[in-house]
């Protein structure tokens, strides 16, 4: 009896010894395991669950620039969607000053400015029509209608209605016009008529210079003017409130979006779509996976605000009459140097070159860069060269100059001074008139000086791919490929070189793509987030934008080259360009500069 009793006893603990853990029963019964065991078993494992409850919201933007807002704008503006989805954006920084900008006259500009093409500002001005616009022959019956024109500070805009582009290294030149619009019946004095024969005919504007924070605050003055009325479920913005993450919901696969607000407040957004308006370090492309292809052109882009002799450019002296309603451009083989007019005494600049000469730029004095500026547009490029070199010690030439540095000002003025009198004495011909140049600047800008490296980038798609949820209860394999719904604009989905202006002509043609697909899907009853249903808007914008990008690409790449017969072969293109109409006027519709038969502008894709 007590062996009996003893050898159960020894197989009862051999049993002991041997029971799994509940740590090994986990690894052995997979999911399931991971579905049965009591929380307090996986207390040690798992962090503890977050107190921040979700807040459901429909089409929430991450990203306040003028893409971003405008989107929002847009959308708030769609009665089909406001009415039934809630509108969130998301902006890191304070909008105090876009909610607050009042400039008065006479006020410094800022130096971050857009050329926005005729295109783009028929789709600001829906639903609304003044006199200034008048010239864009806007439709009063366009579908998706914006209204953020009105809002815009006209004073603070100028139309531009010519373009003159020319080669640094041989001269060639080529210029654009817009149309011409009709004589106005009322001009029936003499005076009148005499003052149009002086100015030459009017023409519609090709594009007009806008400050960002001009169109920012339109934007935001659109959406404000929408909260205030009855016909929008919820338009909310949250500014200095920052992305802390971004993870797929348990329900449902929609992104949730973690929240920091200045004050410390954190809030969660569990988004139906989630929208990428955020720039080219953009969380929502990360959290998407989406990636990018492109490169860096080791090439800065000098920006600054110049004071012009508006007398001077009024007469003509060195220039042409509409000069200030003329963009300039130099393409210098280290890039482009371009003159943008903001007024009648007022331009901005930017000046593509290498990182060396960009330090160097930025470090001369204020009053070395008037004088520095007409040379850039004015002298050959080997005189040029050799005088920003003269700066640079040898052994360091692709180094950047030391940011602190003691310059002789008056020194320098007097020496470009005399390099540009030499040169126009030496080119001056009394029967063949000289290639006008852009009007004589009086002074730069204090504190406008500025640079930003230059760089192509354009993701491998739009939209976040439908993928498969994480392993689950309910999906014990995660095969099941559930949409991301998210989606890109703007430069968080593709940047472009600045040579022809078209960086933010771009990101507003994608938000005008995307808020028209969406009103329709709301009109349709669709899933705002449903991966087929926003395939459209991918086929509208991505090879329209990948057109122009690689269009800039290339030129880049063609005024870069300096070897002989590279340059006579773009020079004589250029000159039988010049020559034919028709093409440059396919070529500004193809920019969006001139408005097509169907009201649109060409750069549209079908």
């Amino acid at each position: 009896m007590l062996a009996t009793t003893s050898r159960a006893l020894a197989r009862t603990c051999t049993a002991a010894r041997t029971r799994p853990s509940p740590r090994q029963l986990t690894r052995s019964l997979g999911w399931f395991a991971r579905a049965t065991e009591s929380p307090s078993s996986l207390a040690d494992e798992q962090p503890p669950p977050s107190t921040v409850a979700e807040e459901e919201h429909d089409l929430v933007i991450v990203g306040g620039g003028p893409a971003g807002l405008t989107l929002a704008a847009a959308l708030a503006s769609s009665p089909a969607v406001a009415r039934t989805h809630s509108i969130t954006l998301i902006e890191g920084g304070s909008l105090d000053g876009v909610k607050g900008w009042a400039p008065k006259g006479g006020e410094e500009w800022s130096n971050r400015v857009s050329s926005i093409t005729a295109e783009n500002a028929a789709n600001l001005a829906r639903a609304y029509l003044s006199e200034a616009l008048l010239a864009y022959h806007v439709d009063e019956e366009v579908l998706a209608e914006a209204g953020i024109w009105q809002h815009l500070d006209e004073t603070r805009t100028c139309p531009i209605t010519g373009l003159q582009v020319w080669d640094g290294l041989s001269s060639s030149r080529i210029t654009f016009d817009s149309p011409a619009i009709s004589p106005s019946s009322t001009e029936t004095s003499w005076d009148e008529a005499y003052a149009s024969a002086l100015s030459g005919p009017r023409r519609k504007p090709m594009s007009t210079m806008v400050e960002n924070l001009n169109l920012q605050r339109a934007a935001w003055r659109r959406i404000e003017e929408l909260q205030r009325g009855e016909k929008v479920k919820r338009v909310e913005v949250l500014d200095r409130t920052r992305v802390e993450g971004i993870e797929r919901g348990e329900r449902g696969g929609w992104p949730v979006v973690s929240l920091r607000a200045a004050d410390g407040k954190e809030r969660k957004l569990r988004a139906r779509l989630l929208i990428g308006a955020d720039g080219a370090s953009s969380p929502v492309k990360s959290y998407s996976k989406i990636d990018s292809f492109g490169w860096p052109y080791d090439r800065h882009g000098v920006v600054a605000t110049l004071s012009i002799d508006a007398e001077a450019a009024e007469l003509g002296m060195g220039t042409t009459r509409n000069a200030m309603s003329t963009m300039w451009q130099r393409f210098l083989p280290e890039g482009p140097v371009a003159f943008l007019p903001l007024s009648n005494k007022d331009a901005s600049m930017v000046w593509s070159t290498t990182p060396a000469y960009a330090s160097l730029i930025k470090s001369l004095p204020l009053e070395v860069l008037p004088n520095l500026i007409a040379a850039a547009f004015a002298l050959p490029h080997d005189q040029l060269k050799t005088f920003l070199d003269s700066f640079i010690a040898p052994s360091t030439s692709s180094a950047p100059p030391p940011a602190k540095r003691d310059f002789d000002a008056a020194a320098i003025n007097a020496q470009l001074e005399a390099l540009l009198v030499r040169h126009s004495q030496s080119t001056y011909d009394p029967s063949t008139p000289s290639d006008p140049l852009p009007p004589p600047i009086l002074a730069v800008q204090p504190s406008s000086v500025a640079s930003f490296p230059l760089r192509l980038s354009h993701t491998s798609s739009y939209l976040g791919l439908p993928s498969p949820l994480p392993s689950t209860t309910t999906s014990p394999d995660g095969t099941i490929a559930v949409d991301l719904r998210t989606v890109l604009v703007g430069d968080a989905a593709h940047t472009v070189h600045p040579l022809a202006g078209q960086g933010l002509n771009l990101g507003l043609l994608d938000a005008f793509s995307l808020s028209s697909l969406l009103s329709t899907l709301a009109q349709q009853g669709t899933d705002l987030g449903s991966y087929i249903a926003l395939k459209p808007y991918p086929r509208d914008r991505y090879f329209a934008n990948h057109k122009i990008l690689s269009a800039c690409d290339h030129l880049e790449s063609l005024f870069r080259r300096t070897n002989a017969p590279v340059v006579w072969a773009r020079s004589t293109g250029i000159g039988v360009l010049d020559a034919m109409e028709p093409l440059k006027e396919v070529l500004m519709a193809q920019a969006g500069s001139v408005k097509t038969s169907d009201g649109r502008g060409g750069a549209r894709s079908a």
